[in-house]
C-alpha cells in the first residue's frame, strides 16, 4: 500500500509500527483531548507533567511529533481561550534543568532524538472554536 507512517498512537503503542517497517509520525503524549485541554488552566499541570515525561520518550522511540489541543470553548471567549492556551504552551516551553534557553524540544534532542509539539487549533465538531489558532501563533513553539 505504500504506507510509511501511522498517526495518533499512544505512548504504549509507539514501538508497534516499527515491527512493520513504519513509524508513528504523530503521537499522543498526554496533551489532553479534543474537549479538554490547554484552554482550561486547570489542565495545565497535568499536561505539562505528561509532556515532560513523554516527549523525551517520543524522541527516543523515533516519534517526531506529539499533539496537544486547545480544547472546546464551552462558553469561553476566543480571547480567554487563546490567552489560557498560550500560558499552557509557555509552561511546556519552560526550561527543564534550570539552564536558560533549554526548552523541551532541546531536552528531547539531548536524550537521543527530536520531537515537535503541534497544537490542534480547532476542535472537531465545535464550530467556530478557533482559540488555539491564535495561541499556536503567539506561543511560537
Amino acid at each position: 500500500m505504500g504506507l510509511k507512517a501511522i498517526d495518533l498512537l499512544g505512548v504504549e503503542e509507539w514501538e508497534v509500527p516499527r515491527r512493520y517497517g513504519l513509524i508513528c509520525s504523530m503521537g499522543y503524549a498526554g496533551g489532553g483531548d479534543i474537549p479538554n485541554a490547554l484552554n482550561r488552566m486547570e489542565n495545565h499541570v497535568k499536561i505539562e507533567e505528561a509532556f515532560r515525561e513523554n516527549i523525551p520518550i517520543a524522541a527516543k522511540e523515533g516519534v517526531p511529533n506529539v499533539i496537544t489541543f486547545s480544547g472546546n470553548r464551552a462558553g469561553m471567549s476566543d480571547e480567554d481561550g487563546a490567552k489560557n492556551t498560550i500560558a499552557g504552551l509557555n509552561r511546556v516551553k519552560k526550561n527543564r534543568w534550570g539552564q536558560r534557553g533549554d526548552d523541551l524540544p532541546r531536552a528531547a534532542e539531548q536524550q537521543g532524538g527530536s520531537s515537535r509539539l503541534y497544537v490542534r487549533p480547532r476542535s472537531v465538531g465545535s464550530a467556530g472554536d478557533g482559540s488555539g489558532q491564535l495561541a499556536a501563533r503567539e506561543a511560537a513553539l
